[in-house]
């Protein structure tokens, strides 16, 4: 995801994947172009949880960090990898549903990446959303499941 702000500062983020499980690394690259050296006071990095469930709409944080070595930096360029766990709790899936009983319903649960840049001008934000997928359970490791014995 590439964009460019008001302030000509470029901001890249490349994720290794898009699909993630609880207790799972996020890796990623970090690229910023900032000709004007602008003051970057921080960036932090949250996923966010979006949920519709049918008229109803709510937006809920699941995790928020503030991206180490990216502190009041006014560099013309900034490349950083990071590597960052998502919180082994219980989190619903991704998941969509449209359907028709009797009448329409809809459930949404979604997931995405959220950067926010703050930047030295009286602390002007600026918001990247990333979607993503999230899945409930790591893939499970075959030589530890259960084993049948006939008798």
């Amino acid at each position: 995801m590439r964009i460019q702000y008001q302030k000509d500062i470029t901001f890249k983020a490349t994720f290794n994947k898009l699909g993630y499980v609880p207790g799972e690394i996020i890796q990623f690259i970090l690229e910023m172009e900032n000709p004007r050296r602008v003051l970057i006071k921080r960036i932090d990095l949250s996923m966010v949880q979006t949920c519709e469930i049918g008229r109803a709409a709510y937006s809920l944080p699941i995790s928020r960090t503030i991206l180490p070595k990216i502190r009041n930096l006014t560099d013309q360029q900034i490349r950083q990898k990071f590597s960052i766990k998502i919180p082994l709790v219980p989190i619903s899936p991704s998941y969509q549903f449209r359907g028709e009983i009797r009448k329409i319903a809809v459930i949404n649960i979604c997931y995405m990446f959220q950067f926010t840049v703050k930047v030295e001008e009286r602390c002007i934000c600026y918001d990247v959303h990333i979607p993503i997928i999230l899945g409930t359970d790591p893939n499970p490791d075959l030589s530890q499941q259960p084993t049948s014995n006939s008798i």
